[in-house]
């Protein structure tokens, strides 16, 4: 703690490294944007502004209250902390130890958070195709998040035409979250594609097939079904095919629809003969009617 000059005394605190901290911080994020909060008596916010911007202010601050402030606050140790922090920064930079992707998390969040909200914008303005340019750019790094998927879909589903379209549903159809509101995200999705496109699903064959499997496993046999007989009606099926009929014949066992479950385990043992696939299909088909051969 500060004592009048001449006089002995000793220190005990953290604040000497909190301050070296501080002046380490404000040299690695440099010019990047970091949030200042301020008051003035009762107001309050806060701005973004460069984090270089904080060492002069620190500094500064630092330097009146050791010369003009009172006793009991060392702060010679936060001057000295700061000064510490600052050449410690230097070194790292210098010699290339910081993490650049931690430093700029979140000038990249505040910028995705700028871009989606004018999106948002460009569709109120019916500015379609600045909306969805936007949103795409957001994919590679939020590919994974289903709420930004489905506002890329609603927005490319305006022109049904463009590519884009078949880009959007693909990514929420095959999406592998899973949970009921998930599901239906998925299961509503497909209906408005299949509706939109008039049929013309722009799927390959091995995603309507997962597609198949995953929307009969879920208990939704009617879209499942517009998969599957579209795979039925390929002249030369695939091998894998036959898996994601099968799951929804026996979806359509387990949910009471006999006369379904026969005709798809029917198909299955027709189309893939030799396959284990249709061993299955014959089993089940005897615990559904035990005439079946």
């Amino acid at each position: 703690m500060r004592l009048p000059w001449g006089d002995a005394g000793g220190m005990l605190g953290a604040s000497g490294a909190i301050a070296g901290l501080m002046g380490l911080y404000t040299v690695l994020y440099g010019k990047r944007k970091v949030r200042f909060f301020y008051w003035f008596f009762v107001f309050f916010d806060y701005v973004k502004k460069p984090a270089i911007i904080l060492l002069p202010l620190w500094l500064g601050w630092e330097l009146i209250q050791f010369f003009f402030g009172g006793y009991g606050v060392a702060y010679e140790a936060h001057i000295g902390g700061i000064i510490g922090g600052v050449l410690l920064g230097l070194g790292i930079l210098k010699l290339g130890w910081e993490n650049r992707d931690f430093l700029d998390e979140e000038t990249r969040r505040d910028h995705d958070r700028d871009l989606f909200s004018e999106a948002m914008d460009d569709l109120k303005e019916l500015r379609v195709d600045a909306a969805r340019q936007k949103l795409k750019q957001l994919l590679p790094q939020h590919g994974r998040d289903l709420e930004l998927l489905k506002r890329y879909y609603n927005t490319c589903k305006l022109q049904p035409e463009h590519p884009d379209f078949h880009d959007a549903a693909r990514r929420v159809l095959l999406h592998t979250d899973q949970g009921t509101e998930q599901n239906t995200l998925i299961r509503d999705t497909f209906r408005d594609y299949a509706r939109t496109a008039k049929g013309k699903i722009r799927l390959s064959q091995s995603e309507r097939e997962t597609l198949t499997i995953r929307l009969a496993n879920w208990g939704y046999l009617q879209e499942a079904g517009l998969l599957a007989n579209a795979l039925l009606k390929q002249a030369n099926p695939s091998p894998e095919s036959a898996e994601a009929i099968l799951a929804l014949g026996h979806a359509c066992s387990v949910q009471g629809n006999p006369s379904n479950a026969k005709h798809y385990l029917l198909q299955i043992i027709q189309r893939f003969p030799s396959s284990r696939e249709a061993v299955t299909a014959r089993d089940l088909l005897k615990s559904l009617d035990p005439q079946a051969r």
